[in-house]
Formats: structure tokens, C-alpha cells, sequence
């Protein structure tokens, strides 16, 4: 490369490559006052024979360009003065430490004119966004090379897999729908902004049916204070929310909310579904929000349950009532073994569990006569595969079949057998038939 002794971006590169230090005198020296001198003197350029010489003295190729940066060294005027035109003993040993300075030399060079342009650059932005020819949200795209999403929406209306994704230019949503075995949806967010951008943001379906209820959404964002001299940023909002705090334009925050509110339609929507599907529309979550409140009982009902079911456990007897798995005695599960039930196919089909009503004392549940919740479990703890379409009657029983088993069937024949049967005397009712024509369930489970 030949010195420009006019290009001010090499001399600095030079000046900053030796540490702003003098070649020959090791002494500090100003950029403006440094001089470039050529090791070999550039008056051989005008007597060639001796510039022959010269070079082969030192084992040098004859097409050495004496101009090139490659003889060159920086220095003070003195040094330069005193040097002038003599061929120093120690040349060779300068012109290899020039050698291993050049890659330092080059990479400032260009790490200098790479800012030179950017200056140049952001000027010309800069007066792009003030003349109106751009705005703030273009002229950082083009900045940072950030290109935006591609605005679309892709909706899979599967009812075992259902998903949800939409985009604006700035703001990304991909979420999960209801579904069986995942009934909770949750979404990640991400934003491609001058604020921010590779952020993520995680919401549950709680925090998302938090942000879209009108009277909390304002809560969550307030202006920001801007500088008189800065009106670009009027138009910029705060959001906090959950331990998330960052800054959004204006029209950003509007397209996260637009997101989050077409996002939470499609939960709700599946949500519906998905009720319907386990029949629990009347039905409230538990505690626990995996199980759902078939009623109120009492305590002494449930463990007659119990007792029912161990008696009639499907590996003891052959009768219809031969339909329950006794080996858990915390609770109801119904399962048909050999099928000896031509209403049932023999298998799974329902688990109940017992739910403590709230704000009673631990103790005041060991006592008969306290109420508990009658839950449908819909989890079913040995890994039963729930992926399936086919709940009635016959096979597995969702909540509103359960319910109807229960309360036709189940409560009044263990009523019967245990405070009925063997109880009167005079045998007033002398058949289960005619009993349970006049049974009054709400006697036994309610709300």
C-alpha cells in the first residue's frame, strides 16, 4: 500500500498502531505534529543504479516500492531532519518491525474509515427522519439491519392440537391452545424494536386473562417522560408488569394488546370446547384445578362409598355391581373387570376423589358428619392415556356421565344396602325398585 501522506485516516492508523511514540527517539509525539519518514531514502527514486545498489545490499527484491507503507516509519521532526538521506546500519531490523506492524496498521485503518462512514451514514439518516422522507422505526431497521416479522396469523383448530400464532411487524405471539392433558395455555412473546428487541416474554393464561380485563390494562403502562429536545420519544410508553419492565412505542403497545386479545378469544373458544368435551359446564375446578366439584356430601357418605366398593371390588364377585378397583382406599375408581355388566364394557371409566371444604380445620375432618366435595378426577394417576374421543356410557365416563352414575345410581343403591335393607324392620320397602322411585338425591349431594 502507498502512503498518502493527504490521507489523515492512514496517518492516525500509523500513530495508533506505534502508541503515538517516535520511531527512533522512543519519544511521545503529537498526531499533528508526527512525520512519516521512508527508511530508505525516496532520493534513490531519482539515481536508479544506486537505489540498485541499495537494495541489494540489504536483500531486497529490485521492485521494492520505496514509497510503500512498508518504508515507512513514524517520527519528530529532529529525528528526520538528522537521519535525512544516510542508509542506516540497522535498516533491515527497522523495515521487520515495520512488517509485523502492518497488520495492526491495516486493521485500524479500516476500523477508522468504517466509522468515518457510519458517521456519514447516521448524518444522512438524521436528516431523513427530520425532513419526514423517514421515521424512527425505519431508520432503526436500517441502522441495525433488523428486519421485521412478516405480519401473519396461523390458527391449527385441532382439538388435540391446537395453537395460535400472529405477528405484527414489531411484536410476535406463538402460544398454546386448551387441549386434553394440557389444559392450561401459555404464550411467548417477542419483539423486534428500537426499544427492545430479541426480548421474550412468557404469560401463563392467568397473566393473559390479567392483561386483556380492560380495567387492569392501563395500570400496566404509563408515558414516558421525554426531553424537550427529544419529541421522537413522546410517543413511548413504559410497561411493568409481573418483573417485566421495558420500553415500547406507542403503536407497539397497541399491537401487543391487539395480539393478546385474538390470542385470548381462541383460548376462550377452546377453552368451550374442552369443556364440553369432558362435560363439566356446570361443574366448578377444585382446588387443585386438575378435578371438578360434582357436590357437597358428607363424610359419612363417602366412606359407605367406600366400603361399597371394597365389598364389591370386580375381582371378588360376578354381579353388575362387581365394578370397582378397591386397592386404593383414598379413592373411587370405577372399573369393570370380566364384563359381567352388559350396560358397562369392561374397563376404565371413572375416578372420584374426596376435596376438603374450605376453611375447615384438619381435625374436623376425621368427623362423619362433615361436608367434603365430591370430585370427577380427571388426571388419572396411572398414566391412562386420556387422548381419545369416545367417553359415554359404556366405556370411560366424562363428568356429566359420572354425575348422572352417581347420582341415579350409585348414591341411592349404597343408601339402600346399608341404611335401608338392613334396617327395616318392617320392610317397607321391600325392593330396591320401589325405594329408588322415591329417593331424594338432594338429600344426599348438593352445591
Amino acid at each position: 500500500m502507498k502512503i498518502d501522506i493527504n490521507d489523515s485516516l492512514l496517518r492516525q492508523a500509523i500513530w495508533e498502531s506505534y502508541k503515538g511514540i517516535c520511531y527512533y527517539s522512543k519519544k511521545p509525539i503529537k498526531i499533528y505534529e508526527m512525520e512519516l519518514d521512508h527508511v530508505i531514502p525516496k532520493s534513490l527514486l531519482k539515481i536508479p543504479s544506486e537505489k540498485k545498489k541499495v537494495l541489494e545490499s540489504l536483500n531486497l527484491p529490485l521492485d521494492f516500492d520505496i514509497l510503500d507503507i512498508k518504508n515507512i516509519v513514524p517520527c519528530i521532526f529532529e529525528e528526520n531532519r538528522k537521519k535525512g538521506t544516510i542508509i542506516l546500519p540497522n535498516t533491515t531490523n527497522i523495515l521487520g518491525d515495520i512488517e509485523r506492524k502492518l497488520n495492526s496498521i491495516e486493521k485500524i485503518y479500516k476500523k477508522l474509515k468504517k466509522e468515518v462512514q457510519n458517521n456519514r451514514y447516521l448524518s444522512c439518516l438524521s436528516e431523513s427522519v427530520k425532513s419526514g422522507e423517514l421515521n424512527i422505526e425505519e431508520a432503526y431497521s436500517i441502522i441495525t439491519n433488523i428486519k421485521p416479522y412478516s405480519q401473519f396469523e396461523s390458527y391449527l383448530d385441532n382439538f388435540h392440537h391446537a395453537h395460535f400464532s400472529s405477528s405484527t411487524k414489531r411484536v410476535f405471539l406463538n402460544g398454546s391452545l386448551p387441549r386434553p392433558n394440557k389444559e392450561s395455555s401459555s404464550c411467548c412473546i417477542s419483539f423486534k424494536s428500537r426499544e427492545i428487541s430479541g426480548f421474550m416474554l412468557t404469560l401463563t393464561e392467568e397473566k393473559i386473562f390479567e392483561l386483556t380485563n380492560p380495567s387492569h390494562r392501563e395500570k400496566t403502562y404509563k408515558k414516558r417522560p421525554h426531553p424537550k429536545d427529544s419529541p421522537e420519544l413522546k410517543n413511548t410508553v413504559f410497561f411493568n408488569y409481573n418483573g417485566a419492565n421495558f420500553f415500547l412505542d406507542i403503536n407497539e403497545m397497541m399491537e401487543f394488546y391487539s395480539l393478546l386479545d385474538r390470542y385470548r378469544t381462541k383460548i376462550e373458544i377452546h377453552r368451550q370446547k374442552l369443556n364440553e368435551y369432558y362435560g363439566v359446564e356446570k361443574f366448578k375446578l377444585s382446588n387443585s384445578k386438575n378435578d371438578y366439584r360434582l357436590g357437597k356430601i358428607k363424610r359419612r357418605l363417602w366412606f359407605l362409598m367406600l366400603r361399597f366398593a371394597s365389598e364389591y371390588d370386580n375381582a371378588s364377585g360376578n354381579t353388575s355391581w362387581h365394578m370397582f378397583d378397591s386397592n386404593n382406599n383414598t379413592r373411587l375408581r370405577v372399573n369393570s373387570g370380566i364384563n359381567f355388566n352388559q350396560k358397562y364394557n369392561a374397563g376404565f371409566h371413572a375416578s372420584f376423589i374426596p376435596e376438603q371444604i374450605e376453611h375447615t380445620y384438619y381435625y374436623d375432618f376425621k368427623s362423619n358428619d362433615d361436608e367434603m366435595w365430591l370430585l370427577w378426577n380427571q388426571t388419572e394417576p396411572n398414566g391412562w392415556n386420556r387422548d381419545f374421543k369416545n367417553y359415554s356410557i359404556k366405556n370411560v365416563w366424562n363428568a356429566e356421565i359420572s354425575y348422572k352414575w352417581i347420582t341415579e345410581e350409585f348414591i341411592p343403591y349404597v343408601i339402600w344396602s346399608y341404611e335401608v335393607s338392613k334396617k327395616d324392620k318392617i320392610l317397607k320397602y321391600r325392593t330396591y325398585e320401589r325405594y329408588k322411585s322415591s329417593f331424594e338425591i338432594g338429600k344426599y349431594i348438593w352445591f
